[in-house]
C-alpha cells in the first residue's frame, strides 16, 4: 500500500506541474503572457521605462526565471512593422544592442527571434567578472529577448543556471512565444 500511495503522490506531482500555467494580462496596454507549465506569473510595479512588468518563474526558482515588461515606443510610432523587423533582422542593428550592454555583460549570441509576425532579437550574455559582484554572478547566464513593434517594446529578460542552461532556454523560449503583444 505504501508503495501505490508513493506513485499516486508522484503522479500528482507530475500532474501538477504540467498543467497549465494561469496567463496574466495588463488591461491597459494590452500585455498578455501565457506562461509555460510550471509557470507562474506576477505582477511587479513599474519602473524605468517599463510601464509593465511581470515575473514569469517556477516555484523552485530563488534567484532564476524570467521578467517581462513593455514599454511605449512612440519613436515606432511611424514604421511598419515590416521595416521594424527588417531592422531587427540586420547585423548592424544586432550589434548595435550587443554594444548597448557590452559594458556588464559578455554577449555569446545574437540572433533574430520570431514572434509571430515580429521579429526581435535574442542575446545570450553572461556577467563579466567585476569587483564588488558576488561569485554567484559567474554562474548564471541570461537571455534577452527584445520584441518591437509600431506600439511599443516588449523585453523577455531570463536567467539561468550556466550548467542546465540550454534546457531552460527552450522554456526562455517558449515563454517569449507566449507573451501576446499590444495591438
Amino acid at each position: 500500500m505504501a508503495r501505490f500511495t508513493l506513485t499516486l503522490a508522484a503522479a500528482a506531482a507530475v500532474l501538477a506541474q504540467s498543467a497549465s500555467a494561469e496567463p496574466a494580462s495588463d488591461a491597459k496596454s494590452g500585455l498578455r503572457i501565457d506562461p509555460p507549465a510550471g509557470y507562474e506569473a506576477k505582477p511587479l510595479p513599474a519602473r524605468g521605462a517599463n510601464s509593465v512588468i511581470f515575473q514569469v518563474k517556477k516555484p523552485s526558482d530563488a534567484d532564476t526565471g524570467c521578467q517581462v515588461g513593455y514599454a511605449e515606443a512612440p519613436q515606432n510610432a511611424g514604421l511598419a512593422q515590416a521595416d521594424i523587423n527588417t531592422l531587427m533582422k540586420s547585423k548592424e542593428h544586432q550589434e548595435v544592442a550587443k554594444t548597448a550592454i557590452a559594458s556588464l555583460y559578455q554577449t555569446n549570441s545574437v540572433e533574430a527571434f520570431d514572434h509571430g509576425e515580429v521579429t526581435g532579437i535574442e542575446m545570450i550574455s553572461d556577467i563579466k567578472p567585476r569587483e564588488g559582484f558576488p561569485p554567484r554572478a559567474q554562474e548564471i547566464r541570461n537571455m534577452m529577448i527584445i520584441l518591437e513593434t509600431p506600439k511599443g517594446r516588449a523585453s523577455v529578460v531570463c536567467v539561468g543556471e550556466k550548467k542546465d542552461f540550454d534546457q531552460r532556454r527552450a522554456e526562455f523560449r517558449q515563454l517569449a512565444q507566449g507573451v501576446t503583444l499590444p495591438k
